[in-house]
């Protein structure tokens, strides 16, 4: 007979200790299917674009920088199912054989839940986890056996304020040792800078879904036609069914939901969304009158709006539920609420919790408030210490809604005192405006909150709309009453705004100058471009003075010939062929307001030596490039000297450019008399136009710093200096001294910033210049 090592029992007993915790995890709580998770990654530097992971890649996918790592953070929102990624991980390490044979490596897979470390922490957790190698090899042997062998720790819903210490110690000791860390989006940058000091770190995120597709449905109970229907409506619908879509464990209620025809083409919100969702569940599964529903709601909401006042975000109590539960109904049905009637997850480690998905437990939240606003609460005081508070009064602005149309004599009562709280908190919003459009939207553009809205709030003559607050319906509804001076469109994040196109043609039949900013149409190789919404606006009567998005050759040599487009002042474009190049460059021709001109070349950079790069003479001017080496530096200041002797910004994006090529640029620049900073009364004259709080300088008046900075409230020169360079290049800690010690004697360069794998080097508008090393 072989006699047994250390080792042997170890895996042994990890094996059956993991085995049993999967079997005993409550049933009656959904637990999301792995493959439904995407993981994201964002580049070391914390800028860029990252790169997704598949699940069953985690483990061995190394960094950008090549080497392996030892620690991952995943970073998610309660619900979102990295509690699934700890189980999916437990799983196939027990298989014989592993699905992920590599798996195989460690010796051992323990897996905590965050409350076993802080408590007791990390060794006393593996006594208790182990309890049998403990007491057959005893406790110094096997302390040694941890400090020396590979294993893999997982942690669940990691706090890092009360686990640090903990950490700090088992990393020093557990020198072999691997961790999968699950955490909060607000611990995961202190996280992974307690773990990086000690191994290579790599940190994820669980991303949103991007769209519906029949191959995600293909389990659940919808029909091949149900199914295509349904992914049909959530495009249509996408400003309110992507949040939802977002949590997996929502995806087959929603199903249901559709299935069952609960959803229909009412269904306008988030807020009624999980209304019809959450009532189809509950039917499905328990025979509840709406009272008793919406009593249970109220129980439930106590205990969430209690859990987001939580700085450490504590999830819910299963024993705070089942009192609530207790106190309201009878016998079995009381315990049939948990699993039945609001759809939650479970930790497979710590079976006291109870985990809903965010939207979840903000829609419940809400309802709780909505009831004591009725009563005379005040919405502040219930409001201001949750997390993502704004949320949660969006929310309650559905909730309401809700009421006006189920109980329409209710109006009178208190509708408008509750409007007014919301109105309020307009002050205390992250986006004031957006909010406001927000709230209006989620009222459905009922005619009680737009009077309120007009009766107590002054709309500032400048409208900056963002991401989700771009939709149809209630910028038309404030339009009616409202006549803004100028309207912004910023889209910065894909797919936040739906309804563009519809915003779009509906400002385009106002007299109102736009400026719209496409962002997300600056990725490299995009196919999608913005000529649609230009054509669009080419056909109304609203003048374009800013643009920001990409264009083809045709669109560019348009804009000179429409009344709508050729009194642009500011634009900027992602040129995608020669053609399209020379036809932006030539724009200061056709476009006489112009004053800053910024090209983002879409082309491989050697290919610009094909074409007579003209001279550019607008006030500002912008250049961006993608993929440029040290070798490209020379041709680079050459094409640049082409143009012009003064640039407002120089961009290098997805560059290998190290340190000494930064030097190199600016030293090429210096000796062809070109700089990487504005001429001053080509900034002045573009202040003038750009900033009304100006306007008090008188025209014959010298427009100095210090009277600007005073008026505008911030120092605005980094706009018209802004030089940056971002790299994949792992550079020394001697070459980055020596980019910080050049930067700081060129003192014609104001702003600067160089982002690398492992460094962040930074020229202020102060002159003072800083080196961050990175993890």
């Amino acid at each position: 007979m072989v006699e047994r090592n250390l080792g042997d029992d170890v895996r042994l007993e990890c094996r059956l200790r993991l085995e049993a915790l999967l079997r005993q995890a409550d049933p009656c709580l959904v637990c999301i299917n792995p493959d439904t998770l995407r993981l994201y990654t964002p580049s070391p530097s914390g800028i860029g674009e990252g790169y997704e992971i598949a699940v069953d890649e985690l483990i061995f996918c190394p960094r950008q920088d090549g080497s392996q790592s030892r620690a991952w953070i995943v970073g998610a929102e309660e619900g979102r199912g990295h509690n699934s990624l700890a189980q999916h991980f437990a799983h196939i390490w027990c298989s014989k054989p592993s699905t992920v044979s590599s798996l195989q490596t460690y010796k051992g897979l323990l897996a905590f839940n965050s409350e076993q470390i802080s408590s007791e922490g990390c060794w006393e957790a593996v006594k208790t986890f182990l309890p049998d190698t403990l007491a057959r090899w005893g406790a110094p042997e096997f302390a040694e056996w941890m400090e020396e062998s590979p294993v893999l720790i997982i942690i669940e819903d990691f706090d890092y304020r009360k686990c640090r210490d903990f950490m700090l110690e088992t990393l020093e000791e557990w020198r072999e040792a691997d961790f999968l860390v699950l955490t909060s989006p607000s611990y995961i940058v202190d996280s992974a800078a307690l773990f990086g000091e000690y191994l290579p770190t790599l940190k994820l995120t669980i991303a949103d879904i991007e769209s519906p597709t029949a191959s995600k449905l293909k389990n659940s109970t919808l029909s091949s036609k149900e199914r295509y229907n349904f992914c049909n409506w959530c495009e249509d619908n996408w400003s309110f069914t992507r949040e939802i879509l977002s949590y997996p464990v929502l995806l087959q209620p929603f199903c249901y939901a559709w299935k069952s025809k609960h959803i229909n083409t009412s269904t306008k919100t988030t807020t009624q969304l999980l209304w019809n969702i959450l009532e189809a569940h509950i039917t499905k599964n328990l025979h509840m009158e709406h009272c008793a529903i919406e009593k249970w709601f109220l129980a439930v909401g106590q205990l969430a709006r209690s859990s987001l006042e939580d700085k450490d975000r504590r999830p819910v109590q299963k024993a705070h539920v089942m009192n609530k539960a207790q106190n309201i109904f009878q016998g079995d049905f009381a315990k049939d609420l948990i699993s039945s009637a609001i759809p939650c997850l479970s930790s497979w480690l710590c079976r006291s919790n109870i985990y809903f998905p965010f939207p979840i437990k903000q829609f419940l939240a809400a309802w709780e408030v909505i009831n004591q606003l009725v009563n005379g609460a005040s919405l502040k005081l219930l409001t201001k210490h949750l997390i993502d508070e704004d949320s949660v009064v969006l929310f309650t602005a559905g909730h309401l809604a809700r009421i006006l149309l189920l109980q329409p004599e209710s109006a009178n009562k208190y509708v408008y005192r509750c409007a007014r709280h919301l109105i309020s908190h307009m002050d205390r919003a992250k986006d004031r405006f957006v909010y406001t459009l927000r709230v209006i939207n989620e009222f459905l553009v009922h005619p009680w909150i737009l009077e309120a809205f007009k009766a107590e709030v002054v709309f500032s003559k400048h409208w900056e709309i963002h991401d989700r607050g771009i939709s149809v319906l209630p910028i038309e509804a404030l339009l009616q009453f409202d006549n803004p001076q100028k309207i912004l469109l910023l889209l910065s994040k894909p797919r936040e705004a739906p309804d563009l196109e519809g915003v779009v043609h509906l400002l385009a039949n106002h007299s109102i100058p736009l400026a719209l900013m496409e962002s997300t149409h600056l990725q490299w190789e995009s196919p999608c471009t913005t000529d649609k919404l230009i054509k669009i606006l080419q056909r109304g009567k609203a003048v374009l003075q800013d643009f920001i998005g990409c264009l083809t050759c045709d669109t560019i040599l348009s804009l000179g010939n429409f009344e709508t487009t050729r009194y642009l002042v500011c634009i900027r474009a992602r040129v995608t062929n020669l053609e399209a190049v020379q036809a932006f460059l030539d724009c200061p021709r056709h476009l006489p307001h112009l004053m800053w001109l910024e090209p983002d070349f879409d082309i491989p950079f050697r290919d610009l030596q094909q074409v007579q790069l003209p001279e550019v003479n607008t006030n500002l001017m912008d250049v961006c490039f993608k993929d440029i080496s040290d070798d490209d530096i020379p041709l680079l200041c050459e094409l640049l000297a082409h143009m012009r002797r003064h640039y407002s910004g120089l961009h290098l994006t997805r560059s290998t450019v190290s340190p000494q090529g930064v030097i190199d640029i600016l030293k090429q620049f210096y000796k062809r008399g070109m700089k990487l900073t504005t001429d001053i009364k080509a900034v002045n004259r573009y202040r003038r136009w750009r900033f009304p709080a100006l306007s008090s300088i008188h025209p014959a008046e010298e427009m100095t710093q210090e009277r600007v900075q005073h008026l505008l409230g911030y120092d605005d020169r980094h706009h018209y200096n802004d030089n940056e360079v971002r790299s994949s290049a792992l550079t020394s800690q001697k070459e980055a001294g020596v980019l910080v010690e050049f930067l700081k004697l060129m003192e014609d360069l104001l702003c600067f910033r160089y982002t690398c794998n492992n460094y962040i080097i930074i020229k202020h508008c102060s002159g003072i210049v800083e080196a961050k090393k990175l993890l």
